[in-house]
């Protein structure tokens, strides 16, 4: 095993080269949306399409930004000299979205939308009747 400073990369994929993955004989039912594929959910046994777990209002959302005909035009990577779990975070969780994105509150299911908010987005939107995961 390498010795490493904390918080320093390890390339480990050298390690990985002696497994056969064909025996492992692994096969998860897929769906095609737009131009992307995603592995079907299961749940209690059922796989589920992605269109039936993202439901038709979602759906709908999507449909005006035509994501199957969008094609990658810049690919954009950036140093930060910075903790990258901190940064990681902060776009993990619910204050990013209520705060620059309250469109997605609509389909999203945020517990915590009506506790905490980012009173300065002049979009705010304050949704009740929700339940908390507790509740």
């Amino acid at each position: 095993m390498q010795s490493t400073k904390p918080g320093e990369w390890v390339d480990v994929g050298a390690g990985l080269a002696d497994i056969d993955f064909g025996r492992f004989r692994m096969s998860i039912p897929t769906d095609r949306y737009t131009s992307a594929e995603f592995a079907e959910r299961e749940r209690e046994g059922i796989w589920q399409r992605v269109l039936e777990y993202l439901g038709q209002e979602v759906a709908e959302l999507l449909a005006p930004y035509h994501l199957d005909k969008m094609v990658t035009v810049l690919d954009v990577r950036e140093a930060l000299d910075c903790n990258w779990k901190v940064v990681m975070d902060a776009f993990e969780e619910g204050y990013h979205i209520s705060g620059i994105h309250p469109q997605l509150l609509r389909v999203i299911m945020i517990w915590w939308t009506c506790r905490i908010s980012c009173a300065s987005a002049p979009s705010r939107r304050c949704r009740t009747g929700r339940s908390t995961p507790n509740s």
